[in-house]
């Protein structure tokens, strides 16, 4: 099964077909990321390697959004200056 019998199945309005493959699609990447999360565990919990992805709190991300805010007010205040041409098209 693949991504393209999926669209075909969904074009061709066999929403049954479509819906199974894609469960079978979404289980198969669960599983994948699964797999790959054990495998990061183990060698956490065996090999003493450092988790490399940290925990991302609330607090970093209202940080985030707060300096976005902060570039967007400064991109607002920036001041349009008008030129003696632009004066003589008026």
């Amino acid at each position: 099964m693949d991504i393209a019998t999926l669209i075909q199945n969904a074009a061709d309005g066999d929403n049954v077909g479509a819906s199974t493959i894609f469960d079978e699609l979404m289980a198969g990447k669960v599983n994948d990321a699964l797999e790959a999360e054990k495998v990061k565990m183990a060698d956490v919990v065996f090999n003493g390697a450092t988790d490399e992805d940290p925990e991302i709190e609330d607090e970093d991300l209202e940080d985030d959004k707060s300096e976005s805010d902060e570039e967007e007010e400064d991109d607002e205040d920036e001041d349009i200056e008008i030129t003696d041409e632009d004066e003589d098209e008026s």
